[in-house]
This record gives structure tokens, sequence and C-alpha cells, in this order.
């Protein structure tokens, strides 16, 4: 059980480092109106938790570079469309 927790801990400090910063990073630079820029705490809790959830399963997009660009783009694509009202 200890070796779960451990990896699903560390997949998650790991995703918020190299994928959920980034992409909130190109998000605010897109569109300083989208509602996760607008309310931080809130994107940023949410952010965190749906992350958290899905920590164990981004495992390629963070030991490849190549899938965390792919992911980066598709993430902030469906972010900057749900934000837009579409």
């Amino acid at each position: 059980m200890e070796y779960i927790l451990a990896y699903w801990l560390s997949a998650w400090i790991l995703s918020i480092i190299r994928l959920m910063i980034p992409a909130l990073k190109l998000i605010r630079i897109l569109d300083k109106n989208n509602i996760v820029v607008r309310r931080k705490v809130t994107g940023f809790i949410s952010s965190l938790i749906i992350f958290l959830i899905a920590s164990p399963f981004l495992v390629y997009p963070l030991l490849s570079e190549e899938a965390r660009e792919n992911f980066l783009v598709d993430f902030c694509d469906a972010i900057l469309r749900r934000g837009s009202g579409i």
C-alpha cells in the first residue's frame, strides 16, 4: 500500500510541476479573460484535484517530452474552448 501511495504522490507532484504549472501559464498568456485565469485560487485548486485524480494515468506525458507537448496543447485547447462558452 505504501508503494502505491508513494507512486501516486510522486506522480501528482511531478504532474503539477511539469504539466499543470506550464499549462496555467500558457492559458494566462493566450486568454487573460479565461475563468481559470480570473479566478486564480479556484482554478488552481480545481486543477490540483483534477491532476490528483488523473496523476497515475499521466505517467507517459511526464516521461516523454513529445507526449508532454501534445498533452499541454490538448489540455489548454480544451480549457480555452470551455472558457469561451463554445
